[in-house]
């Protein structure tokens, strides 16, 4: 299923990977476990609720055949538009953090403006550069 950036750009990727395990007769499921991610975040990532993050979007091209870095491409694509309109799919996606990063809190119920130097301070602390770059770009996107 060769997809190419420049024929799909502004079509969100969930819609396009949706599309694709029908076509497949595959579930989201099935796709979660054959690329090791879990059902709940393959599921978000695809109702656009949360970003497929590099590894997961590699895996996810590799399973359709997709064009080198589709999937990456497509979600930066709406990603980027979004952020210039007021309410865009991708308005309420926080940072890409492990939960582990947050091991002591229930991070869905986080409130990423009021604790921003909290959040800022402990992916410093526990988080990785990929992490910390995630969070600093949200904040600076505000």
């Amino acid at each position: 299923m060769a997809r190419k950036f420049s024929i799909y750009k502004g079509i969100p990727i969930g819609l396009i990977i949706k599309k694709d395990l029908s076509r497949k007769k595959v579930s989201q499921k099935v796709l979660a476990d054959s690329i090791g991610m879990s059902y709940y975040c393959l599921n978000r990532s695809l109702n656009n609720k949360r970003l497929i993050k590099e590894d997961e979007a590699r895996l996810i091209d590799e399973y359709f055949k997709y064009e080198d870095r589709f999937t990456l491409n497509m979600q930066s694509y709406l990603y980027n538009k979004n952020q210039s309109k007021e309410h865009g799919s991708f308005k309420n996606i926080t940072p890409s953090v492990r939960s582990c990063v947050f091991w002591d809190i229930d991070v869905s119920s986080l409130d990423w403006v009021k604790y921003r130097d909290f959040i800022i301070n402990r992916v410093l602390e526990y988080g990785n550069s990929e992490e910390y770059r995630s969070v600093m770009e949200y904040y600076n996107n505000l």
